[in-house]
């Protein structure tokens, strides 16, 4: 970002942030609980329910991403992006769900 962005540039990148920190402490419970999901998984496919959870995280990091795409905040579609396609995989069955997968998504 520069010290060029205009007053109305800044209430749009505010209001960004406000969204976005909202979209996450919405589901932040549900990211943890994904912990739960995969120490009970060990293997086994993911349930209806586990992969509405998924899906719900999922649509979370896309909507991220689609306004941090528009405000050309690229590091933070990257980070959004490799989120979305690590949950793709889990979606699809190609990987199993691992307690590391959440610590991932936590720091995503």
């Amino acid at each position: 970002m520069t010290d060029d962005i205009s007053a109305d540039q800044q209430e749009i990148i505010n209001e960004f942030i406000t969204e976005a920190r909202d979209l996450i402490d919405e589901l932040e419970p549900t990211i943890i609980g994904l912990g739960q999901m995969a120490n009970a998984a060990t293997g086994e496919a993911l349930s209806p329910d586990d992969l509405g959870t998924l899906n719900s995280i999922f649509r979370l990091f896309h909507s991220i991403k689609g306004g941090a795409g528009f405000l050309g905040l690229n590091n933070l579609v990257k980070s959004t992006h490799t989120a979305e396609s690590l949950l793709d995989r889990l979606r699809n069955g190609s990987i199993p769900l691992a307690a590391s997968h959440v610590d991932l998504l936590c720091m995503a």
